[in-house]
């Protein structure tokens, strides 16, 4: 009876990997060609029948990189090769804690090296052809190289403490776990721009005095002190541009693309952070770290009490790395589901934010910003729904000018 849930929920999770690959498709196919009239002076039929291009050429990319790596793997299990090396790391350590650190270690380095090419292949030849790539290969393998070290060295940390408890303090597993994943967390939310930006951009303080001043004024008005705003040199890597908060509490940081200061107005740029500044304000971030702190919990607590039922199931040692496939397996379609509802909170978290920006009455400020952000960046206008539904953390930017312009007659506090 095993076997058929087993091979039940193997189907299962087969289907909702061809659902999110047909929201793509279905994303490419149903293009819409209407450019709305606040995007006229910004978005010409030729451009955006260049995004198209950039989006069709996207998704073969990644779809031909999914398919190649379902193909891999699946030939990995059905040829006995993966079990022939993890039998060879069993004779490396017969340690169950050792077993599992070197299963992992050597599945991150796999997986870096199968996605190499293809991420190569992204950078120079179709960020190249769009116009957004501004790295060069020595940066780019760098970047590759430095990214796998603090990748290996994350999991030796945060990795390893999880299965050292796993093996030595299994019966108070979870709790201990959870509690070692919520100081993490908190760490790298609060020190994210001290230790890992450093390693990829260079970063110093805004020089523009007035620009800095106008933004800390702003601030102010709305009784949000902070005196932290950096600049990074992105503009040695993409042509795209980005700003975004970091830190909590004293450690409170804006960090700026440069190549944003280039793109847009001061007020454009302030209205953008006002954005930022909507989140913390409305206290989504806060709900968000909650939301990830109970639901970490609620993983670790069903991981720790199916481990010896996974383990007779799939006929192996209760070791770390095969409980955890066999659960994946089993609990991919739920967290599918809390995928999709916390992007759905999400898109009402971005909305609530525009609104705030509109209330202190930088909405057209907004709306510049962001179809001067959107054409740049050769987006979507009007992506399926069901690759919104899906995969998108914001609303189409379409719905998010429309819904900003509804609030016009109602920004008054």
């Amino acid at each position: 009876m095993t076997d058929i849930y087993f091979l039940v929920f193997i189907i299962i999770d087969v289907l909702i990997i061809f659902l999110y690959q047909l929201a793509d498709l279905l994303d490419i196919v149903t293009w819409k060609k209407e450019i709305p009239v606040f995007f006229a002076q910004k978005y010409s039929v030729v451009e955006y029948e260049r995004a198209k291009k950039y989006e069709k050429t996207k998704f073969w990319l990644a779809f031909f990189e999914n398919l190649t790596l379902f193909a891999l793997v699946l030939f990995l299990i059905l040829s006995g090769i993966i079990v022939q090396i993890d039998t060879l790391l069993s004779g490396t350590t017969s340690h169950p804690y050792w077993h599992s650190m070197f299963f992992f270690m050597l599945l991150i380095f796999s997986l870096w090296l199968y996605k190499l090419p293809f991420h190569y292949y992204f950078v120079f030849f179709i960020e190249e052809k769009f116009g957004f790539n501004r790295s060069t290969r020595r940066l780019f393998f760098r970047d590759e190289i430095l990214g796998l070290l603090l990748s290996m060295l994350i999991f030796f940390l945060l990795g390893g403490a999880v299965i050292y408890l796993y093996v030595y303090q299994f019966q108070i597993f979870s709790w201990i776990a959870w509690i070692v994943v919520i100081i993490y967390s908190l760490f790298f939310s609060i020190f994210y721009s001290d230790l890992i930006v450093p390693l990829f951009y260079h970063q110093k303080p805004l020089e523009d005095n007035k620009l800095k001043n106008d933004i800390q004024f702003a601030f102010q008005s709305v009784g949000f002190n902070v005196s932290d705003i950096y600049v990074i040199d992105s503009s040695k890597r993409t042509a795209k541009a980005n700003a975004y908060f970091t830190g909590w509490g004293k450690k409170k940081r804006i960090v700026l693309y440069d190549n944003l200061l280039k793109l847009l107005e001061p007020n454009e740029i302030i209205a953008v952070l006002f954005h930022e500044l909507g989140h913390f304000k409305n206290r989504h971030i806060f709900i968000s770290f909650l939301i990830f702190v109970i639901y970490s919990g609620v993983v670790l607590f069903a991981f720790q009490q199916s481990a010896f039922w996974i383990s007779n199931v799939f006929h192996v040692k209760p070791y770390f790395h095969y409980v955890l496939f066999g659960f994946l397996v089993f609990f991919y379609p739920m967290h599918s589901l809390v995928e999709t509802m916390i992007l759905w909170l999400s898109r009402k978290f971005e909305l609530a934010s525009d609104a705030f920006v509109a209330r202190h009455g930088y909405d057209q400020y907004l709306i510049d910003g962001l179809v001067k952000l959107s054409s740049t960046h050769l987006a979507n206008l009007h992506p399926h729904p069901l690759k919104v539904w899906l995969t998108y953390s914001h609303p189409p930017i379409v719905q998010r000018i429309n819904h900003i312009i509804s609030l016009k007659p109602n920004t008054k506090e």
